[in-house]
């Protein structure tokens, strides 16, 4: 997060641990959440009139509420709320009721999920050929060694 916000553009070690020397799917699905949430925060906000809304906050008045203003659901369904799949917003007591699972918990679920129904693309067959040239000409070199 801090590389996006000083304004890096390329962000590396996605679901890499133990001073990367390895790769961990579980890793990886948490990283991919923080990465999503960083690059909301990057983008840039839009002022206008529309976002601004000095007719909603007018119409609302002092001490009033947004909550039911129709200007307030559009823009949080339009993405200026950020929605997390592992991370909890809620109080411990409703945690705690819900079965208070933890982050690793509800990221696992994911993993499972996408290691249980990914289907690799295959290849396409130019590329295929040249693989099985490079093994070729592999193969022809250690057996002359």
């Amino acid at each position: 997060m801090f590389l996006c916000l000083a304004g890096g553009k390329l962000i590396i070690g996605a679901g890499e641990v133990e001073s990367l020397i390895s790769c961990d799917p579980l890793q990886l699905v948490i990283d991919d959440e923080i990465m999503r949430i960083a690059r909301r925060w990057i983008r840039r906000m839009e002022v206008s009139e529309e976002t601004l809304a000095l007719d909603v906050i007018e119409r609302v008045g002092p001490r009033g509420q947004f909550l039911d203003a129709d200007h307030t659901v559009e823009h949080l369904r339009a993405g200026e709320l950020i929605q997390t799949e592992f991370f909890e917003r809620i109080g411990r007591e409703t945690w705690l009721a819900g079965g208070s699972k933890t982050l690793v918990s509800t990221a696992r679920v994911k993993e499972q999920a996408i290691l249980q129904s990914h289907q690799v693309p295959p290849l396409p067959k130019e590329v295929t050929k040249e693989l099985g040239r490079i093994l070729k000409r592999a193969d022809e070199g250690t057996a002359n060694a």
